[in-house]
């Protein structure tokens, strides 16, 4: 049986006709060494990474070998390395610097009110503790008061970035008070639960290659949740990413986007059925005008699964003009006020250490 060549792949190679291609492999169940082999013969550079019973290639294929790799009985797909992104192509996060007056400032103990966190709390008798959280997005700052006696693990990249920072704070930050801030007290949906984080998206963008490095770390440490903020294209091995967490028994929870407010604007891996996609709302409880709407991949009319708070804008002359951002940790020990998708999927992934 020939292996399934992307459309996305195919496309790049009828209208670009480059001479080389960045790709992803999947074996056929028990082949992956026959298709080690097979590289190794051509003398093809590669990496392998293992996630769970997943093994993926990424590769540098020459352009006329992807029809005869696709001919190989135990290659299963070939597919484009794709890039991922927290600034999804046609939205980003945004960043609200100051105080504007135009904005209204809420911290992410009030999100967490609005969501019920402290009748989680209450109900469970726990914040999270026993709890294993999982991020992977762009690496985080370990140092951070919210986050130091919070993450039991880290691995991928190393350079600090407010993103995942943030998100990871939200997730199971520990409660610090904020003295530029009225002397706000913040904290995370889980401020008990272990945290795991993986660096796989420097700068904000990462290959399918390297978030299965991220997979690969999460399955290995038998976390619980793994929060992904980030979205791209549509992409068969991501997919099967999404896929080899279920297998595990890991919950993946991932941002639909900042792609809104028009239908069918979605991102990959948040669009697919096997993960629980979140949208973002602002505190008057309405759909923001910059989350992503479904359907989802296939028509999937269930995605997004579920909202939170986010943030807010409107729309001025077809641009999103923030009207509300959420206080949380930042780079450098400090804290930054966000607005997105990514902001509101780390408030589920905590939330779900109540309901385990």
């Amino acid at each position: 049986m020939a292996a399934v060549v992307s459309s996305d792949l195919q496309k790049v190679l009828k209208n670009q006709k480059p001479h080389s291609v960045q790709v992803v492999i999947q074996p056929q169940a028990g082949k992956a060494g026959a298709v080690e082999q097979e590289l190794q013969n051509r003398g093809i550079q590669y990496t392998k990474t293992q996630a769970g019973s997943l093994t993926i290639f990424d590769a540098t294929l020459p352009s006329d070998y992807v029809g005869t790799l696709s001919q190989n009985s135990d290659v299963q797909s070939i597919d484009l390395n794709q890039t991922f992104s927290t600034q999804a192509a046609a939205g980003e996060v945004i960043k609200v610097e100051g105080s504007p007056a135009n904005v209204n400032i809420v911290t992410l103990a009030d999100t967490m009110k609005e969501i019920g966190i402290p009748e989680a709390w209450a109900a469970t008798g726990h914040k999270g503790k026993g709890y294993k959280i999982g991020v992977i997005d762009t690496p985080v700052d370990e140092s951070h008061p919210m986050l130091k006696d919070a993450i039991k693990a880290s691995g991928g990249q190393t350079q600090p970035n407010d993103h995942g920072t943030w998100v990871a704070g939200a997730c199971a930050g520990r409660e610090v008070t904020v003295k530029s801030h009225n002397n706000a007290k913040i904290h995370g949906a889980a401020p008990e639960a272990d945290l795991y984080v993986y660096g796989a998206l420097e700068g904000g963008h990462g290959s399918v290659s390297t978030i299965a490095k991220g997979v690969s770390f999460m399955i290995q440490h038998n976390v619980d949740v793994v929060n992904m903020s980030f979205g791209g294209p549509h992409n068969n091995t991501m997919w099967s990413l999404m896929k080899e967490l279920r297998k595990n028994d890991i919950l993946p929870v991932v941002a639909a986007g900042n792609s809104g407010p028009n239908k069918d604007t979605m991102k990959c891996p948040g669009h697919h059925e096997d993960v629980l996609s979140v949208a973002a709302v602002g505190t008057n409880k309405k759909a923001a005008p910059y989350s992503s709407r479904g359907p989802g991949w296939q028509g999937l009319k269930s995605s997004p699964n579920v909202c939170a708070p986010g943030g807010d804008t409107q729309i001025v002359n077809g641009q999103q003009k923030p009207t509300e951002a959420i206080l949380g940790p930042g780079k450098g020990g400090g804290y930054v006020k966000l607005i997105g998708t990514s902001m509101a999927t780390p408030h589920v992934t905590g939330m779900s250490a109540f309901v385990r």
